[in-house]
């Protein structure tokens, strides 16, 4: 602080000049407190604690059923068989004949029934789409 621009008084009021000074132009650009309280009353802000709410969609997207019959002699074990099935389903979606294979686009199922021949064997895939 340069003296000439504010003069240090001098005498017994000395101390309630300061103060009066002080009151009078407060420094509100300041961020730091200085350990004098800025506000007596508290500040309310528009935004909730953990800002604002998440929309969600609008509308779910349908899935497509996919289901695999297995026409089979020997029927596999049903973990085998959905297994197998990996690779046709890998193809339905590169082959853009479904958009994607993740679990909220498709529902996948799996069934088995026993044939008397190995001429009789199949796979049957069935595409229910919405």
């Amino acid at each position: 602080m340069n003296p000439q621009l504010h003069p240090t008084p001098k005498g017994k009021n000395a101390v309630q000049t300061i103060l009066k000074r002080y009151k009078a132009k407060p420094n509100h650009d300041q961020d730091t407190n200085n350990g004098s309280v800025s506000y007596s009353e508290p500040q309310h802000h528009e935004t909730a604690a953990l800002g604002a709410t998440v929309q969600g969609k609008t509308k779910s997207i349908p899935r497509i059923r996919i289901r695999f019959t297995g026409y089979r002699v020997r029927p596999l074990d049903p973990d085998n068989f959905a297994g197998s099935c990996k690779d046709l389903l890998d193809g339905l979606r590169h082959s853009g004949i479904i958009s994607g294979d993740e679990p909220w686009k498709i529902i996948f199922e799996t069934e088995q029934e026993k044939v008397g021949s190995f001429v009789e064997e199949k796979t049957v895939i069935e595409l229910e789409i919405p």
